[in-house]
């Protein structure tokens, strides 16, 4: 009965110190953009984990068709990469993150019309200091 119990309870230790859960920060930035490369970020870094994930979405875009670039910078080596969302292809995500880097989020209309709306994203990690 004691070695019975002392394994449940071994096993049930095991499990928590061995799990790696995933903790993700979620925000949003309400955006309203001029034509024809107006930009903006989020005004604050983004710490990612190592091999961090961000994950984006934009959302409540009117308009039938819009192009919208989410642009993210690494805050440390100004090396960025971006993706194109559409309408019919509002979501996004870069993987495989350097990780203990800031990074900079931030989205660029490339229509001939203005742009208002929201962006969503998460990543893995925690908020960094505030963009100078």
């Amino acid at each position: 009965m004691k070695k019975k119990l002392f394994m449940t309870l071994l096993s049930v230790l095991m499990v928590f110190s061995f799990a790696m859960p995933a903790f993700a920060e979620v925000s949003s930035k309400n955006f309203d953009l001029a034509q024809n490369g107006s930009s903006i970020n989020v005004f604050s870094y983004l710490n990612v984990d190592p091999k961090g994930t961000v994950e984006f979405s934009i959302n409540n875009i009117t308009n039938q068709d819009w192009n919208i670039k989410v642009i993210l910078t690494n805050g440390n080596t100004g090396n960025s990469v971006e993706r194109l969302l559409t309408k019919a292809s509002p979501s996004g995500k870069f993987t495989n993150l350097t990780g203990s880097d800031s990074y900079i989020i931030a989205v660029k209309n490339i229509d001939n019309s203005s742009r208002k709306g929201t962006l969503n994203f998460s990543w893995t990690g925690t908020w960094g200091g505030f963009i100078n």
